[in-house]
């Protein structure tokens, strides 16, 4: 391989709230240099590529702790177009630091590569079970795990411009939701971990109560749900509900409204029982629970039940408990990439200097 350019990129060490390993790192960026060659830009072949396949992606592009790319680190591609230089990409970062930058490069421009060079299940641990972009424009929709948890069946939402590339929304009135078939590596125990980007259209679904996924199940109880919405007198705040010999909801502290995007999640741990919320990046309450997660058999269920009314964009359901500082960098790293990092300018490989012996 001969790349003719790189960029470099510098994570800002200031936006990483602490030291974490294999980081799904998010590029979002759109540069002239990135188009196609025949649209002006240095990208000289696209291929097929993508969670589907099926997408257009830029075939002579890597990202690598090099700045000849004579190694890449694991990425995937969420989105290209080679008119305009546009390109979201999500990279495992071996690990990143609050204290220093982290330096790496994007590096391109080789016309002897014709087929994509990502490896998507290896930007996503085994930790992780379930990561749905959810930028489809129809069913499946696709899980970009080694899990292949795509979707099966559903009344399906309609594809509109997401938090992060494309999105779904969800009309609670049409009962709509995305199917995933139960299998064993969803069935977690122990230790979770949910999170996603809402946006809410509403906050009055059924039992006011909005599903952003679920995998519940009576008799016997098991599972959980991740919820938005309006409980009792807690209103339009995070929600996690266990089902083991019934109903248990615990709640997060802060009232989020409708119209914006948001991002949620929270953190289970068994034998401790506590339920950590997250809100934006950060801490929304600790609640101790007295239940312990038992596993579910039913379908897992993206958008209910009750029906979510609004977007959801970037799901990620996890078998262990993410750190604090995991979720303020992603937030951070999701919200405003442009000042996450830094990108340099072209540097030509082929103006390197020459040396002779004589």
């Amino acid at each position: 391989m001969a790349y003719k350019y790189h960029k470099k990129l510098t994570i800002d060490h200031t936006k990483v709230a602490a030291a974490l390993t294999d980081y799904p790192f998010l590029f979002n960026t759109t540069d002239g240099n990135l188009k196609t060659v025949a649209n002006g830009g240095h990208i000289e072949n696209t291929a097929s590529g993508g969670t589907s396949g099926s997408l257009i992606v830029p075939a002579d592009l890597v990202f690598a702790p090099n700045p000849d790319g004579s190694s890449k680190y694991d990425f995937e591609f969420e989105k290209y177009d080679p008119t305009t230089g546009e390109l979201i990409a999500h990279v495992r970062i071996p690990s990143v630091s609050p204290s220093v930058d982290t330096v790496f490069y994007l590096v391109y421009g080789d016309s002897s590569i014709t087929a994509s060079q990502e490896n998507i299940i290896g930007v996503w641990g085994s930790d992780f079970r379930g990561v749905w972009h959810l930028r489809e424009s129809a069913a499946p929709y696709r899980d970009s795990t080694q899990y292949g948890n795509h979707s099966s069946a559903g009344t399906y939402p309609t594809q509109v411009d997401g938090k992060i590339g494309k999105a779904q929304d969800f009309e609670k009135d049409s009962n709509q939701e995305i199917q995933v078939p139960d299998s064993t590596n969803l069935r977690i125990t122990g230790t979770l971990t949910c999170e996603a980007w809402v946006n809410p259209e509403s906050l009055s679904g059924v039992n006011n109560l909005l599903g952003i996924c679920t995998k519940r199940q009576w008799g016997p109880y098991a599972g959980y749900t991740f919820y938005l919405g309006p409980y009792a007198t807690n209103e339009n705040k995070i929600l996690f509900a266990f089902y083991d010999g019934g109903d248990r909801n615990y709640i997060g502290n802060t009232s989020i409204g409708t119209g914006s995007w948001r991002y949620v999640a929270f953190t289970y741990s068994d034998p401790a029982n506590v339920v950590n919320f997250y809100l934006d990046g950060q801490p929304d309450g600790s609640p101790t629970c007295d239940r312990v997660l038992g596993a579910s058999t039913y379908t897992f269920r993206i958008g209910g039940f009750p029906f979510f009314d609004g977007i959801i964009d970037e799901l990620r359901v996890s078998s262990v408990v993410r750190p604090a500082g995991y979720f303020a960098t992603t937030f951070n790293n999701h919200s405003s990439p442009a000042t996450f990092y830094a990108l340099g300018s072209e540097v030509s490989l082929l103006a390197r200097p020459y040396s002779f012996i004589m």
